[in-house]
């Protein structure tokens, strides 16, 4: 499925407001598992084979919102607490994050697909670091640091 296909299946909905953002962030969760193994495709290719990263995910919900003119903005974190339950908040692991954050009249929410559970505004992790812009820099950041972890030099023996 394309990320076309995506859009014109969110549009059939005719939803509105945050129903559209709910309904997105479970569209993209539905059709892209969590994986790391294609990290370095491009979010839409990604889409394509159904899986892919935090990155991925997000670009993916983000690119779709912005079609129905809704603003997101993709953010992210260096350090998150994530929850194997969303409403128990029992500590799982701590990672870096990228997820959306969106803007519907006078309200903002988290808004992240990689966790089936999740809805907007209602979200399995908490960040520790700052939350900042996902931008060219974070881009070229997480690239590199996908490309030392997958090439094997730092990993412990």
């Amino acid at each position: 499925m394309t990320i076309e296909m995506a859009v014109k299946a969110c549009r059939e909905t005719q939803y509105k407001g945050w129903q559209m953002v709910t309904f997105v962030q479970k569209y993209v969760n539905k059709h892209m598992k969590y994986s790391k193994n294609n990290a370095m495709e491009l979010p839409k290719t990604a889409f394509m084979h159904g899986k892919g990263d935090s990155r991925q995910q997000a670009w993916c919900v983000d690119y779709i919102l912005k079609q129905f003119h809704i603003h997101s903005e993709l953010v992210y974190t260096t350090k998150a607490q994530f929850y194997a339950d969303l409403e128990k908040k029992q500590p799982a692991y701590e990672a870096g994050h990228v997820w959306c954050r969106v803007r519907l009249n006078d309200n903002v929410k988290f808004v992240c697909s990689c966790y089936k559970e999740n809805i907007p505004g209602k979200v399995n992790f908490t960040p520790i670091a700052p939350v900042k812009r996902y931008n060219l820099l974070a881009q070229a950041g997480s690239y590199l640091d996908i490309m030392v972890k997958n090439s094997g030099l730092f990993a412990s023996k």
